[in-house]
């Protein structure tokens, strides 16, 4: 089955404050079925042929009584052969208000009669459509039909497929986005059905934080799995992936909630049901803390280390706890050498094998940004492997495990960062195989100094590379607002891929693949514009780092 909604299509919605009417318009491209037992809706187990497809987007106009805004995406696929036929088969239309929508299906002359089925239920199989959720449909529809449903409404998708003989499409429709924040987090996480991107939490100065859960299987179309989840609005949480014997759940821990500060552990299979783990588990509250998933011999465990909280003690934690439960904590140590936040933690086997690894950090107190290096096995008994490496203190940098392919295998890679002052954002690139001896790749990477951008290992089709993601900066005529990206095999020579995006911090950004393929995905964040907070929904893939598609913004 071919989706027709496709990812990196912008809806523009430019209906003013008050307007309670938008326009959308989807256009189709019918696919030929290699076979087809019947007519079968995403349910069903029919296959298709294989298919390039291509996206675009323009804004189109409409008419209605009150001024709605419009908006339009285009999708096109081929069955192969003699390339994509990027003409349009069907053109679906709707006037969507808060309880219905007024829908238009327009086929070109002389089309064969197709079969218009609509529900609100994104798993409709329309052999059964009759039991789905708000279901119609409009049989052998010949040049166009129009009616008012209930499948579609503001704040609510519609899921719309074409069958005729052979042939068949699916669309979606839909208003639903989240808002504009930071401090959020974003993971890729299967729920069952397929792996998809979900978004927890965070918040700008309007609304100070949320527990809203989104997901979203292709990055264009986001669903509200729930707007208000068990667990109270947050930011600054951490948000994992682990399975903690019964399969993999979604893991919300601690973070900053409106009382203070949160100690309370959750979970979910699913995105929408959350279960309370626990309310208050053995660790003080906090946020801005580390949570990795890691296995000291005696299987996978949460481990969460350091950040900041209130209560008794109070200020920055020198804590670590693991769990195999997410409900059961033990306190690895209570008093380890370290006490900060800002810093980084990964899992990471320096031929000796895996270890928790600490780099960098910030603690008021000892009025200093930490350049010390530490590592563990079980988490209790840490190894300082230098109070003082090479590069200087930080905090807000970024910490990756990478193999360069220079036969080395894979290192500790620490990019960027800040050390309190306007001038001190820092760019150069240090790498370390044992966490002693660092080594500057480069003095003077390309990109500018930057602390709180993103950095990840990425393969955009010519092999793995480190990538940086925008940040925040003093300006160097590129902005205190970094929208640019770079990558890099070696972490010497620097390319810039693209910047088509608005400059940011504090935004997310991960590797997910849509059903295409492997892409970035960069989501949210914050940017400082004529001195003024401007937080951002937006929603940006790219396949090659150099081209970026915004797949979604209010």
């Amino acid at each position: 089955m071919i989706k027709m909604a496709s990812p990196g299509v912008t809806w523009r919605h430019l209906a003013s404050p008050g307007v309670t009417w938008r326009h959308l318009l989807v256009v189709l491209l019918i696919t030929t079925l290699t076979a087809c037992g019947g007519s079968g809706g995403s349910g069903s187990s029919g296959s298709s042929s294989s298919s390039s497809s291509s996206s675009s987007s323009s804004s189109s106009s409409g008419s209605s009584s009150s001024s709605g805004s419009s908006s339009s995406s285009s999708s096109s696929s081929g069955s192969g052969g003699t390339g994509p036929d990027t003409s349009p088969d069907a053109l679906l239309s709707a006037w969507v208000g808060a309880d219905d929508a007024q829908l238009t299906l327009t086929l070109p002359p002389n089309s064969p009669g197709t079969d218009w089925y609509a529900s609100s239920d994104p798993n409709c199989d329309i052999v059964n459509y009759a039991v789905c959720t708000d279901a119609d449909l409009r049989l052998d529809v010949v040049d166009s039909a129009s009616y008012t449903g209930t499948a579609l409404r503001l704040g609510q998708n519609g899921y719309f497929q074409l069958s005729r003989t052979n042939e068949q499409a699916e669309a979606v429709l839909g208003l639903q986005r989240f808002s504009a924040r930071a401090d959020h987090q974003v993971v890729v996480f299967n729920d069952g059905s397929g792996d998809k991107l979900w978004l927890v939490g965070g918040g700008d100065d309007v609304v100070f934080s949320n527990s809203e859960v989104w997901s979203s299987v292709d990055g264009f179309n986001w669903k509200l799995e729930t707007d208000s989840a068990n667990f109270s609005r947050r930011k600054g949480h951490q948000l994992v992936v682990y399975n903690d014997g019964d399969g993999d759940k979604l893991w919300l821990i601690g973070g900053r909630v409106p009382e203070g500060y949160g100690n309370d552990v959750w979970s979910s299979s699913d995105g929408v049901t959350w279960d309370l783990v626990t309310s208050n588990a053995g660790f003080p509250v906090r946020h801005e803390h580390q949570v990795v998933v890691y296995n000291d011999g005696n299987g996978d465990r949460l481990w969460l280390v350091g950040g900041y909280g209130t209560g008794t003690p109070a200020g920055y934690r020198n804590d670590v706890w693991s769990s195999s439960n997410g409900k059961d904590w033990k306190v690895e140590t209570s008093a380890a050498q370290f006490a900060r936040e800002g810093h980084q933690l990964v899992v990471y086997d320096d031929g000796d094998g895996d270890k928790l690894w600490l780099v960098g950090g910030y603690h008021p107190g000892a009025g200093k940004d930490y350049n010390d290096v530490w590592s563990s096995s079980n988490g209790k008994d840490w190894t300082e492997k230098t109070s003082n490496a090479k590069f200087p203190g930080r905090r807000d940098h970024q910490l990756v495990v990478y193999n360069d392919g220079s036969g080395d295998g894979d290192k500790l890679w620490l990019i960027g960062g800040y050390n309190g002052a306007e001038s001190d954002f820092m760019a150069r690139v240090w790498t370390s195989s044992d966490g002693v001896t660092w080594t500057q790749q480069t003095s003077y990477p390309n990109f500018s100094p930057r602390s709180n951008h993103q950095a990840l290992v990425y393969n955009d089709g010519s092999g793995d590379k480190l990538w940086v993601i925008g940040g925040w900066g003093y300006d160097s005529g590129d902005g205190r607002e970094k929208n640019d990206v770079w990558s890099s095999s070696d972490g010497v020579g620097w390319t810039e891929a693209g910047s088509d995006f608005p400059g940011r911090g504090g935004h997310q950004t991960v590797v997910f693949n849509d059903g295409t393929g492997d892409k970035l995905w960069m989501v949210g964040g914050l940017a400082i514009v004529d001195g003024r907070k401007v937080y951002t929904d937006g929603v940006w893939s790219s396949v090659d780092g150099m081209t970026w598609d915004l797949v979604t913004n209010n």
